[in-house]
């Protein structure tokens, strides 16, 4: 698979079928996770043809997530049918400096981390189903981090869990999830410090090759990224619909 992103992604969906030219992901525990149950193509399809092999694999489903390994803009015609354009920004990371303090925390912690996920998304805000999309996610990652395939880092200051992150690996390669920081705590060098540390114990410790990251072209996250040593290597190309 040439899509480091769509590569990663894979991680956290519950089960995939391969096809030439076509890999279904499938989260039936999550059907409302729009990037868990979709269809990734090699090369980009007509909106005619994935809407016709979307409704195969997801007969049940409100939404349509389509995605490509090729770094081509979507056709005009997905916009006319009111498609919604992905196109973020994939980073790569090889090496990391050495840390004494890897920020780790046990899932003990779970329930501060989804609470402190919960605060900064404002989706969550009077949104049940969204709600219950993001249980189900943590849910998801939380499985993974008990299976010994990540683990989650986290910053505390008076006793309140002010910035956190998620990193999952697969064959030498990891993915980073929800960098995330309190409103109140923002602009002070958490980000950096906590991504920072991350990686230290992804190449010290978990002796990976690299590690992926997805952030929104010219943001502050992507520069925030690197400065913690991550290098631009192309963008993650698709397109969803919404119920």
């Amino acid at each position: 698979m040439t899509s480091l992103a769509f590569k990663t992604d894979l991680f956290f969906v519950e089960e995939v079928a391969y096809h030439p030219g076509l890999t279904v992901a499938l989260s039936a525990s999550n059907p409302t996770y729009y990037w868990g149950n979709y269809l990734l193509y090699e090369t980009q399809p007509t909106p005619e043809e994935a809407r016709r092999e979307f409704e195969r694999y997801f007969p049940d489903a409100k939404h349509c997530s389509v995605g490509w390994q090729e770094d081509v803009p979507p056709l005009a015609s997905w916009k006319s049918l009111g498609f919604l354009e992905v196109d973020d920004l994939v980073l790569v990371c090889e090496s990391a400096n050495p840390s004494d303090n890897y920020h780790l925390l046990s899932l003990d912690c779970w329930g501060d981390v989804r609470n402190l996920s919960a605060q900064v998304d404002p989706q969550e805000k009077g949104n049940a189903d969204y709600k219950l999309f993001k249980d189900r996610l943590f849910k998801r990652y939380e499985q993974l981090v008990t299976e010994g395939k990540g683990q989650w880092f986290g910053l505390w200051e008076g006793g309140k869990l002010i910035s956190h992150c998620g990193a999952f690996w697969e064959n030498g390669v990891a993915r980073f999830q929800c960098v995330e920081t309190h409103q109140e705590f923002r602009r002070r060098g958490h980000c950096h410090k906590l991504t920072s540390a991350a990686l230290s114990y992804l190449f010290c410790v978990r002796n990976i090759d690299e590690a992926i990251i997805v952030a929104a072209k010219d943001s502050v996250a992507s520069r925030i990224y690197e400065r913690c040593g991550f290098v631009k290597t192309g963008v993650q190309r698709g397109v969803w619909l919404a119920p």
